[in-house]
């Protein structure tokens, strides 16, 4: 081959390698992108998987805390406002995220999920959760992902999958018949797996998120005719004498003493029937009950098939329910422990807020408001006047209007305690939207007829956004 020839193969080689170069690098970066994409949303699932596990119980199966219902303290996750779009602004909220399940805050309910701070998560599972709220895989640059309100809500779904596959009875259990708002005898298909104080859970699916929580008293009703202790029992005897076992069958479980609506009953469950000696050998304190000693003529009641209930217990409203609704278990309620109650205050932290609400363990300032005041709330505070959760002086029948703004990054809102001094109940005044996120403003009206001393908080941070309104002459 002369010179020419193989000048001319090694330039074609070249060009082929060049143009296969360049074809590899525009096929490489969709490729690339789609990676990111399925990792994304493999973190949210796995994310969704922990959030079931470990943080419902305060924030909620929807994860949106006190909207999703009232007494959870954990912070609202579940909400467009937590899916940032923007690179600088997805950054510090994805900091934020991670640096609270990281450390926990103190003066909250929130622990402290680092492994590195005495929780059971690793760094992995921490981006994993952070990738559920925000929709996006933390990575160096912060960068957002295309869609992250499908990442988010995918994982969102997750989450009421688990929780329902992690609470359902086996056998299943459903409504035997459609129920209204008022009833208040549940008719189930199966209630031999349920006792007593139970918290049940009606309803509720990653398509509509809505459920209501029932507080369990299975029914009793005396036997006819009547049957009661022939003679008394200590708290070990195991065989009791009856006037009529000829109703009572291997298994079944009795009640000794006055109803289940009050503590001064116990549960047993019968093994064995004597029926020539009226003898029955059963298992004391069953249901985990308290065993105590019975008196001769002690009424003895049976079972019945079916169960009363408080209905909308936990914070959530009485609703209709359809036949064959699904009846979920395993409630787990809200914790109560306080991080850094203890003066041990992880990752660098400082004392959470004070008794009164002021954050320094002193009196609280007490700021005087005629008419309307502006109300500033931060991570995690408010502030009138430049005080911090100050006391709020404000006069009998005056009506008084607070312009609320969210100037932190969580969400918040402000709540006063009615009349009665209770939160959740009718009376109290909410600001307007029910919740802020960063940057939105609203407004709290609201009027004493009464002098005396009523309470304020933010529902998110009960621990920490508090402080007192006094009303005067």
């Amino acid at each position: 081959m002369n010179t020419g020839k193989q000048i001319n193969v090694m330039l074609g080689l070249f060009m082929v390698f060049a143009v296969a170069t360049l074809l590899y690098f525009l096929w490489d970066t969709p490729r690339q992108e789609e990676a990111i994409e399925r990792q994304t949303m493999t973190n949210s699932e796995r994310g969704a998987e922990l959030f079931a596990l470990n943080c419902r119980s305060c924030h909620g199966i929807t994860g949106q805390g006190a909207i999703e219902r009232g007494g959870l303290p954990g912070a609202p996750l579940n909400l467009e406002a937590m899916r940032e779009s923007s690179a600088g602004a997805l950054g510090a909220l994805q900091q934020r995220l991670n640096d609270t399940i990281t450390c926990g805050r103190i003066g909250t309910v929130m622990p402290s999920w680092s492994q590195d701070q005495g929780g059971p998560l690793n760094f992995f599972q921490i981006e994993q959760l952070v990738t559920l709220i925000t929709g996006s895989k933390p990575v160096d640059a912060f960068d957002p992902s295309e869609d992250p309100n499908a990442v988010s809500e995918f994982g969102w779904e997750i989450v009421w999958e688990e929780a329902n596959h992690a609470d359902e009875f086996s056998p299943r259990v459903e409504l035997d018949e459609a129920i209204g708002v008022d009833a208040t005898a549940i008719p189930l298909n199966d209630v031999s797996q349920l006792k007593h104080g139970d918290i049940l859970r009606l309803g509720g699916s990653a398509e509509e998120p809505v459920y209501e929580l029932v507080a369990v008293s299975i029914a009793f009703d005396e036997f006819d005719p009547s049957t009661e202790l022939v003679s008394d029992i200590s708290a070990v005897d195991t065989t009791l004498k009856l006037s009529d076992v000829g109703q009572i069958g291997r298994g079944d479980v009795l009640l000794l003493g006055s109803a289940p609506g009050n503590l001064e009953f116990e549960l047993v469950e019968v093994e064995a029937i004597d029926e020539e000696t009226g003898q029955i050998t059963v298992e004391r304190g069953a249901e985990e009950t308290i065993v105590s000693e019975h008196s001769a003529g002690t009424h003895v009641l049976g079972r019945l098939g079916e169960m009363t209930v408080e209905r909308g217990a936990e914070g959530t409203k009485a609703m209709e329910h359809p036949e064959g609704t699904d009846v979920f278990g395993n409630f787990v309620p809200p914790g109560t422990t306080v991080t850094g109650d203890d003066d041990v205050f992880v990752c660098g932290q400082t004392a959470g807020a004070g008794g009164d609400g002021n954050g320094d363990g002193d009196a609280a300032t007490v700021v005087a408001v005629a008419g309307s005041a502006d109300v500033s709330m931060g991570d995690n505070f408010f502030e009138v006047d430049g005080e911090t959760n100050p006391t709020l002086e404000v006069g009998v029948g005056e009506s008084i209007t607070f312009e609320v703004v969210n100037n932190g990054v969580a969400i918040h809102n402000m709540r006063i305690a009615g009349v009665d001094n209770e939160y959740d109940s009718e009376d109290d005044f909410v600001s307007v939207p029910d919740f802020f996120a960063a940057d939105d403003k609203g407004t709290l009206t609201f009027t004493f007829d009464e002098a005396g001393t009523f309470n304020y908080r933010c529902d998110f941070h009960q621990t920490e956004m508090l402080g007192q309104i006094s009303v005067v002459e």
